[in-house]
């Protein structure tokens, strides 16, 4: 059986909320896809969107299927009120997870323990792309094997 990403799991957690896909459509991945000049699905520098990534130091342990790490959540907006509301609708979503959770992801069913912030978040402008946005950190223990009464 495949390793399931862990960060995979985080990045459909987020994009199969209604809440979040109401702000951010289908702009939920592990890199921005801002620059793909010619492509259909690049996004455009005033559409909100979520880019979740390992933070520096995050190593998955293949040897066993819980995952514990630190994921980086940026919330990209046309504005910094934009980003903050994305980065908003990720905290109501974080806080709404009824204990455990489970996430679909292409290499089978994660099993989310907790995703719970890590951090103060902070505004600022992506220093290559020049878009606002809102930096936050959530710390997350996430099983590759979901038990059958959640799945």
């Amino acid at each position: 059986m495949p390793m399931i990403d862990p960060i995979a799991a985080i990045l459909k957690l987020f994009s199969d909320n209604t809440n979040v896909r109401e702000i951010v459509g289908d702009r939920v991945a592990g890199k921005h896809k801002f620059a793909q000049a010619g492509s259909p699905n690049a996004w455009k520098a005033d559409q909100s969107c979520i880019v979740a990534k390992d933070d520096l130091g995050s190593v998955p342990d293949i040897d066993i299927g819980d995952h514990v790490g630190r994921v980086e959540l940026r919330c990209y907006g046309a504005t910094p009120a934009a980003a903050r509301k994305v980065y908003n609708t990720l905290i109501e979503l974080m806080r709404a997870i009824p204990g455990r959770t489970t996430a679909n992801t292409s290499n089978g069913t994660a099993l989310i323990y907790s995703l719970v912030m890590d951090a103060s978040p902070f505004t600022t402008v992506d220093p290559d792309l020049s878009i606002d946005m809102v930096v936050g950190y959530a710390r997350y223990r996430i099983h590759e094997y979901a038990l059958e009464e959640y799945q």
